[in-house]
């Protein structure tokens, strides 16, 4: 399957309310440009399908719009002046309750280092945020205008452009370019600005809030296209819900249903549609048919909110019922289970009949949900199944993703089989200040890591160095940093620092990522708290105060030591893992049983 970041979708819908109110239609689809705007080699291939398709099915599916109301620009067609023209057109012969279609599937970016505008390509240039929100802010008061964005950032395609230098990032940081939000703004400025100098002729005008917006992505995820579907993913699921998106059952689609249809079938976890303003949505697009019953084609469980319980896991391997998925509309299914914090658990598919692939998740409404470990494939191409061992960060529910790939036919089944037991994660655990050696690390892939950091840390430093090639490394915490992150570090070559300053307790990940091919190389992660301080204290006082270097309310670790080992050490004993820090200072009181004792704040030292 062949899986590639798109620059940028964009459609834009209008829609209407009365069944003999006007409909118009833009369509424009680039995946050619002209050569001195976009080089050859960063052409798109699926744009003008995905335009022409969007524009006969909203022709065929009787809701109101005709050949004669639409215009389709793609590729050379597709400049900025025909783009703008064609919008300032249907803007000029629009009335309220009219519907008017704009879809645009193409590369888009950002401006500048500082975002001053975001765009998205027409063939030949820029059609900037602050130019798309003029246009919008042309059409007349009760036009219902829906904009649908099957588009990315591209993945950093433009940071050249924008004049930097050197290494790219292969994951850039995120970067703002809600291209939704930011026009619904720009629109209200120029309302704000006309009602101040005109208020009876502004109130004519659409207000933002008559613009109904579906995205293919977040501004800072991808959008893709595919060679098994010929057309970008997320145009490929609107236009299946034309033929199975009836939600309701009265035989059509609004634009509501085709993106609650496709938002569930995206079958990329760095792909999530966004939408808004409801009640634009609601408006009729067309004919639809509702999809048959059946596991295949229930969509509910494709994402983590719809997922089926199974659990809770024991000891002996317990297997859910087969599940079936079909190539065309089934994507994913989610399965939640609860959890004990310490406790392992291992699940393996069994008996599939294509080739499924596991990604295990947390979910909460503020965090939305957070990949924490993932499986593939045994050993391609001989076993194809999965198999996952977790071992519970905390106590809770966690949502395992089963994704098929399917390289012949069109249907497939599986099951899960899942137990509580285990010793050992999937992913490798980092020991504090233990440098891991790796010995290679091709192109494109990665190596990931976790480090459990107890509570009180003040400092943690992650080192890669040695050998040659250009690997990178890329962390967070509670997460795998896979399509997002916390910290990152690319320089060229192998030498990648980070440094965190109060480092939160919990699981840390760390992934070496292999920009280019790479050998021999070294990754060490050392956290540690505050500075110590040893101090001796006679059995005749009852409290010693210790000054250290650390925040008010932070938590440290009081040891004490009685007694002088052969071996030139003293033998620690815990005192206290949950002392508080004071305006600097660690109060403690002392056993006065215990003649001289060795105190240590932090951590025990040798001397």
């Amino acid at each position: 399957m062949k899986k590639i970041p798109l620059g940028c979708l964009i459609g834009i819908l209008f829609v209407a309310g009365p069944a003999q109110a006007a409909r118009y239609g833009l369509f424009v689809g680039l995946s050619q440009y002209n050569t001195t705007y976009i080089s050859s080699d960063n052409w798109l291939d699926y744009c003008d399908d995905d335009a022409g398709a969007m524009r006969t099915n909203f022709i065929a599916k009787g809701g109101g719009w005709a050949a004669s109301n639409t215009t389709l620009l793609v590729n050379s067609d597709g400049t900025k002046a025909a783009t703008r023209a064609a919008l300032t057109n249907y803007a000029a012969k629009a009335v309220s309750g009219d519907v008017v279609v704009f879809f645009q599937s193409s590369h888009g970016g950002n401006d500048d280092l500082t975002q001053a505008d975001v765009y998205l390509c027409s063939y030949n240039a820029d059609y900037t945020e602050d130019e798309l929100a003029a246009d919008l802010s042309k059409f007349k008061a009760g036009v219902k205008v829906i904009v649908i964005v099957d588009a990315c950032h591209s993945g950093g395609l433009f940071f050249e452009t924008l004049g930097l230098k050197g290494k790219k990032a292969p994951r850039p940081p995120v970067r703002d370019w809600n291209l939704a939000e930011r026009v619904a703004d720009r629109m209200k400025a120029i309302r704000a600005a006309r009602l101040a100098a005109d208020p009876k002729g502004a109130a004519k005008l659409i207000a933002p809030e008559e613009v109904g917006w579906m995205t293919a992505c977040a501004y800072d995820l991808y959008s893709y296209e595919d060679d098994s579907i010929a057309h970008g993913w997320f145009t490929y699921r609107l236009l299946q819900g034309f033929d199975y998106g009836d939600t309701t059952g009265d035989g059509w689609a609004t634009f509501q249903e085709l993106f609650d249809f496709a938002y569930a079938r995206i079958p990329y976890d760095d792909q999530v549609p966004q939408d808004s303003n409801a009640a634009i949505l609601a408006t009729v697009a067309g004919t639809a048919g509702s999809a048959p019953p059946g596991d295949a084609w229930d969509y509910t469980d494709n994402v983590v909110e719809g997922a089926t319980s199974i659990g809770p896991a024991v000891r002996d391997f317990q297997t859910t019922a087969v599940h079936t998925f079909r190539k065309d509309l089934d994507e994913s299914d989610f399965l939640a289970i609860p959890v004990m914090k310490n406790r392992c658990y291992t699940f393996r598919s069994t008996n599939s009949t294509c080739d499924v692939d596991a990604y295990l998740y947390t979910y909460s409404p503020s965090d939305d949900q957070r990949l924490i470990r993932r499986a593939y494939d045994i050993a391609y191409p001989d076993n194809l199944e999965f198999e996952m061992v977790y071992k519970a960060a905390a106590s809770g529910t966690v949502y395992l993703r089963v994704r098929p790939f399917f390289g012949t036919g069109s249907t497939g089944s599986y099951a899960v089989a899942y137990a509580n037991v285990g010793d050992a994660d999937s992913i490798a655990s980092l020991s504090n200040g233990l440098p891991v050696f790796i010995a290679s690390l091709e192109a494109g892939t990665d190596e990931m890591y976790r480090l459990p950091i107890p509570a009180g840390q003040t400092d943690l430093a992650i080192r890669l160095s040695g050998g040659t090639g250009d690997a990178d490394l890329y962390v967070s915490r509670g997460y795998l940093p896979i399509y997002n992150q916390d910290y990152l570090s690319v320089e060229s070559g192998n030498a990648e620092a980070i440094d965190v300053v109060g480092p939160p307790a919990g699981e840390w990940f760390i992934q070496v990522y292999g920009y280019e091919t790479s050998y021999d190389l070294t990754l060490q992660a050392t956290y540690s708290p505050g500075a110590a301080t040893i101090g001796a204290a006679s059995n005749a006082a009852s409290q010693a105060a210790f000054a250290i270097d650390l925040t008010n309310n932070a938590r440290v670790s009081i040891y004490s030591a009685t007694n002088f080992l052969p071996t030139g050490h003293w033998n620690w004993a815990v005192r206290s893992n949950a002392a508080k820090v004071v305006n600097g200072q660690v109060f403690l009181e002392l056993n006065p049983a215990a003649a001289g004792q060795i105190i240590s704040v932090g951590r025990p030292l040798d001397f």
